[in-house]
């Protein structure tokens, strides 16, 4: 592997319109993968819009139509894609769910830690994992996860070399800005890896939601440092490429010619668990 282009999405999905939002994604796929992405990344609830008092009402079953077509278009087009949904699992659970479809593999990511309206109708997820992609290590963590700092280091523990991090929240511009710049750069810094976010678009003024979702894109390579990023507030896809600055490619992702993560004691750490 070389180089890998990943597509971030902004986009506006409208609760409980899965037909609207199916149609809107697949012509975004087709475009992303015309101009030569590999990973197209989408934010969460992308594909159900996001409501968390809705959540019954919206869930999909993983293994519904609309999944399976996304996951055939990403075939067809030899990509891979990431994208979001409210699931409703076999044993009637509601999850918070991002699937990320690689060719003949899926991680099937479920939203581990939730916040508090989440909490009162959805089950957090119980598994952390990582996927390869095109040769690459990739992990997910969906909006309120990437704040605990212990999945970062799990996924890179893992093998991750990119870390996607999906988000249906309300900050926008300077906002959304201003929240990702005091703890994503940590993140990749620390683990020494690609950490690469998108927000999710909603106007209440234009749907039956009454929760506005303000978009946002940032790209952060493994030294911490911003290498793309988008806050206006229109449909907008940012491909970033990813080429030689993966941790296989240096022995230092820090400063002062150090790797953080491969100089941490995790045995001194369980000590306090």
């Amino acid at each position: 592997m070389e180089r890998i282009d990943i597509a971030l999405v902004q986009m506006q999905s409208e609760v409980g319109d899965v037909a609207a939002n199916l149609s809107a994604m697949m012509r975004i796929m087709r475009a992303a993968a015309e101009e030569g992405a590999q990973i197209v990344c989408f934010p969460e609830a992308s594909l159900t819009g996001y409501s968390a008092t809705r959540a019954d009402e919206i869930a999909l079953y993983p293994t519904c139509p609309e999944v399976c077509e996304l996951f055939d278009l990403a075939d067809m087009l030899g990509v891979a894609v990431c994208f979001g949904m409210f699931e409703r699992a076999a044993s009637g659970e509601v999850f918070i769910a991002q699937p990320l479809h690689a060719l003949d593999a899926t991680l099937w990511h479920r939203k581990t830690h939730l916040g508090e309206k989440e909490q009162k109708k959805i089950s957090p997820g119980q598994t952390i994992g990582t996927i390869d992609v095109f040769g690459v290590r990739v992990g997910v963590q969906v909006c309120w996860e990437t704040h605990f700092p212990e999945l970062s280091t799990i996924q890179r523990a893992q093998g991750a070399e990119v870390v996607l991090m999906p988000f249906a929240s309300g900050a926008s511009g300077e906002v959304r800005r201003e929240a990702w710049l005091k703890y994503l750069p940590a993140r990749a810094s620390d683990n020494g890896m690609y950490v690469l976010a998108t927000n999710a678009l909603l106007d209440p003024k234009t749907t039956a939601s009454p929760t506005a979702l303000g978009g946002g894109m940032m790209a952060v390579d493994p030294y911490g440092k911003v290498v793309g990023e988008y806050f206006k507030t229109d449909e907008c896809v940012f491909i970033c490429d990813i080429d030689g600055m993966l941790p296989r490619n240096s022995a230092s992702s820090s400063m002062g010619a150090q790797s953080y993560f491969d100089n941490r004691r995790p045995e001194l750490f369980e000590r306090y668990r």
